[in-house]
């Protein structure tokens, strides 16, 4: 149960609450005494029923007492630099940002993480790698999303790399494409290695609205992936997971 889903409980309850005093002082000044009888009849067993699920409602809240301080504080990232110990089989789409400079860090990712579907952030500056790995790992069973025509056209381009807010509405395109391919959230991931900061920040913000987890890979060669297609070169970590 996800905590939101806590609150939406404890609301119904208090809609409960409010409902039998209305109810209550409603009979009493409408209603006869026999029918009030079977009004209290039932009213004490949908009592007693709301005090055991109110108990057990109770139950689950210390349990997850960590879970709910942390709702309230905010997202705490206790996932960071953790191992993407992520099965292959259940990293079926990524978001990947492609640089300018070099697309070692994608093709890193796309040759031993492996995902089926691929999405690739990338600025006009950064289009033709974009083409280039799509032309590449097409043929070698990926699905990209935009598809080679598509980035050719310049669709989803990100115009500008400075502001985070274009590459969130970017992402989240992308992530709403995959949820309604039918793909989980679970087994879509957000890469936030290459580009430019505030793209790196945008797409993390859309991951963490849909809830997906996110990701960086860490270069092995004096901070580097020198080679993309040298599995040593590369190490990826969570940057936040979402279970």
């Amino acid at each position: 149960m996800k905590i939101k889903n806590i609150f939406y409980i404890f609301f119904a309850l208090a809609a409960v609450s409010v409902f039998e005093v209305l109810s209550w002082l409603v009979g009493n000044v409408w209603l006869s005494d026999k029918m009030m009888d079977k009004f209290d009849n039932a009213d004490i067993v949908a009592g007693v029923g709301l005090s055991f699920f109110t108990l057990c409602l109770g139950l689950y809240a210390w349990l997850r007492k960590s879970d709910i301080r942390r709702w309230f504080r905010g997202r705490n990232f206790e996932s960071v630099g953790e191992p993407f110990d992520i099965p292959r089989e259940d990293f079926v789409a990524a978001v990947i940002p492609v640089s300018k400079a070099t697309v070692q860090q994608p093709i890193w990712i796309l040759n031993w993480l492996q995902p089926s579907f691929a999405s690739l952030v990338y600025t006009r500056e950064s289009k033709q790698n974009a083409l280039a790995l799509i032309n590449e790992f097409e043929g070698r069973g990926v699905t990209f999303y935009p598809n080679a025509h598509e980035t050719k056209e310049e669709k989803f381009m990100l115009a500008d790399p400075d502001r985070p807010n274009e590459s969130l509405k970017i992402v989240k395109k992308f992530l709403q494409y995959y949820l309604r391919r039918g793909i989980s959230v679970g087994n879509i991931f957000v890469d936030t290695t290459a580009g430019k900061v505030p793209t790196s920040i945008g797409a993390f913000q859309a991951a963490e609205e849909f809830e997906a987890s996110t990701f960086y890979v860490v270069g092995t060669k004096n901070g580097l992936i020198k080679n993309g297609r040298r599995m040593s070169d590369g190490h990826p970590v969570f940057i936040s997971r979402h279970e």
